[in-house]
């Protein structure tokens, strides 16, 4: 998730495919979401794939006003006039990030949070955006939510806590 004025990160890509195995050794790799705008711009996570399926890392979170970046699942938007708006997740993969709140001197400044793969990322108004939801999936008998969203963060005078991450 952000902090301080940071928006969440958005989740990396998702997608659920029923795969034939056709050979004995396939090329894996375990990508990551985008980090949250913490101290600066968050980075874009690394994309993941198997086989022949690729899906994009997450969007980094935005940060102070500089905008965050889209990916798999977009990174929420900043607080500031300037980079307000969520940023686009990948069709088939993930969802937007939420919009932060307008510029507003002496109120609050509150980012979005983080699209995940099920859910757009909440919009920052008075408070931080929290992070879209994951998806869940039952595999091998256990269901659990993957891919859910980093939590925006909200700051003003009286220090408002920052928000959750989404499931996942």
């Amino acid at each position: 998730g952000g902090g301080f004025v940071g928006s969440g990160g958005g989740a990396g890509g998702l997608t659920y495919t029923n795969f034939s195995a056709t050979s004995a050794v396939y090329d894996v790799k375990i990508g990551a979401g985008g980090a949250g705008g913490v101290g600066g711009v968050g980075a874009t996570g690394a994309p993941s794939w198997f086989a022949s399926v690729v899906v994009k890392g997450g969007g980094g979170g935005s940060y102070n006003m500089t905008p965050g970046s889209a990916g798999g699942s977009g990174s929420g938007g900043d607080y500031a006039s300037s980079a307000p708006n969520g940023n686009a997740g990948t069709a088939g993969q993930g969802n937007a990030g939420g919009d932060g709140s307008d510029y507003n001197p002496g109120a609050y400044y509150s980012s979005g949070g983080g699209g995940g793969a099920g859910a757009v990322g909440g919009v920052g108004t008075n408070f931080a955006g929290n992070g879209g939801a994951g998806i869940e999936y039952t595999i091998a008998g256990y269901a659990q939510y993957y891919a859910g969203g980093g939590g925006g963060s909200t700051y003003n005078a009286a220090g408002n806590p920052s928000s959750i991450g989404g499931s996942g």
